[in-house]
């Protein structure tokens, strides 16, 4: 195990740790560093519309469409299902924002 922390250390590469409370991502081609504080937190108050803020589009439609869905087809029983959807994706939204970044070409420090 040891072996294998010094080659990710090499490659520059980190585990994957989705609780982390600060993420900083670099863009390849001009340097650009953002900051992402707590998206867990921050997709577990505001939902899609924290979505929508980082340009992770497809997350938020999906979120909306299935929770619509689930509106017209259980009327006031969607309510816990809307809160079972808005913890899944405040437990995955660390991986989200990850992914999104990473397969746009962007590097994680």
């Amino acid at each position: 195990m040891r072996f294998m922390t010094s080659v990710w250390r090499q490659k520059g590469t980190r585990r994957n740790d989705s609780r982390r409370v600060i993420m900083k991502f670099q863009n390849s081609v001009n340097g650009y560093e953002e900051t992402r504080s707590v998206p867990w937190l921050w997709a577990l108050l505001f939902g899609p519309l924290y979505f929508m803020a980082i340009g992770r589009w497809s997350s938020a439609f999906f979120w909306i469409i299935v929770a619509v869905i689930m509106g017209f087809l259980l009327g006031p029983l969607a309510m816990p299902g809307w809160i079972i959807l808005d913890l899944w994706y405040a437990i995955f939204a660390g991986s989200i924002v990850r992914r999104s970044y990473l397969s746009r070409g962007w590097y994680e420090i």
